[in-house]
């Protein structure tokens, strides 16, 4: 009769072993791999004119007011460290 200890022990290794046969990394033909690319690519739902330029001006203007955003919080905590350090 094996101890909890050891039937612990037991599962813990039989899950390393899992955990190791699924690091293993399946190796790919580089050729089939582009292949496989190329099909999924013709998928792929591309964006038109009218919907390309709309997301394009969506994206512009977010990292714009992000990037406002975060001048401004820190021209704050530069002007609060100043007034602390003063």
């Amino acid at each position: 009769m094996q101890s909890a200890y050891h039937s612990q022990r037991n599962e813990v290794e039989a899950d390393i072993a899992v955990v190791e046969d699924s690091l293993e990394v399946p190796t790919v033909n580089p050729v089939t791999f582009l292949k496989n690319v190329s099909r999924e690519m013709k998928k792929v739902s591309w964006p038109r004119g009218r919907e390309l330029t709309r997301y394009t001006i969506t994206v512009i203007v977010t990292v714009v007011f992000v990037a406002i955003f975060f001048a401004l919080i820190d021209l704050g905590i530069t002007q609060l460290l100043n007034l602390l350090v003063e």
